[in-house]
């Protein structure tokens, strides 16, 4: 896909530089095939590096229950497990919060069995229409658990990109997550996913990549800020049945 903003040719010379990197996708104790997991650990990941991710992870899965007392817990109460100087704190525990309880909502259980059935068209729209769901975090989720093809991107890539001459202007993370989608083929999307996170990985490590992104982040021509409203979840009733009780999502096995 051209766009005059992209240059495709700088793009595939800069995954071969970092091809080998080690950068792993998901830490070790999370499965592809647990899409509430992926979910989680991805809103952890946006505008932040492997190594934070992880640790944050680890962090909620050994002072939570399971994903659904992540869920009906305060973004306050995450906040002091994960850490308050974690990068973009309050969107992201926010973003989890609402994922996770729309998904609830719509089908009474923390799972996404009910795609299991469903072609990539519907899994992709069912994922995107998840009430807070984010773009990143969504892409992520339908290439590493359900095989859709889709490349992430957030501001710290975009200004990565930028920097390294890749892309001639900061864009837009959908803007350039949509140009990832349509330059890389699918059968190539996980090697470049690993070599990106591990370009932004290498950025974090030499102490630039929160420099950069206010330096380059692109600029909104509306920016809408969400305020954070520390209520308790009401559960709401199924209409025509009896209401279930949550389904244990059991903890990551480490």
């Amino acid at each position: 896909m051209k766009h005059k903003w992209a240059n495709p040719t700088k793009l595939g010379a800069f995954v071969k530089k970092h091809k080998n990197a080690e950068s792993p996708l998901l830490p070790d104790f999370i499965r592809p095939r647990d899409p509430v997991a992926v979910m989680v650990h991805s809103w952890l990941l946006w505008e932040a590096s492997t190594e934070q991710a992880e640790q944050a992870m680890r962090k909620l899965l050994d002072a939570f229950v399971d994903y659904n007392e992540i869920r009906v817990s305060l973004p306050h109460e995450k906040a002091t497990v994960v850490g308050k100087r974690y990068p973009r704190l309050e969107e992201r525990l926010h973003g989890i919060r609402r994922t996770l309880h729309s998904l609830y909502l719509s089908r009474h259980t923390l799972s996404f069995d009910h795609l299991a059935e469903k072609g990539k068209r519907d899994i992709k729209s069912d994922i995107e229409s998840l009430d807070g769901m984010h773009p990143f975090v969504a892409a992520r989720m339908l290439r590493l658990s359900f095989d859709v093809h889709a490349l992430p991107a957030d501001d710290q890539l975009s200004a990565l990109l930028f920097e390294h001459g890749i892309i001639d202007e900061p864009v837009d993370p959908d803007q350039l997550s949509s140009w990832l989608g349509g330059a890389i083929k699918s059968d190539d999307a996980v090697d470049v996913m690993v070599a990106l996170q591990a370009a932004v990985d290498d950025a974090w490590g030499k102490g630039v990549m929160s420099k950069l992104v206010r330096k380059h982040r692109p600029t909104r021509s509306v920016e809408v800020e969400e305020e954070i409203v520390e209520e308790e979840i009401v559960e709401e009733e199924p209409k025509k049945t009896p209401a279930k009780a949550p389904a244990k999502i059991g903890r990551a096995h480490v």
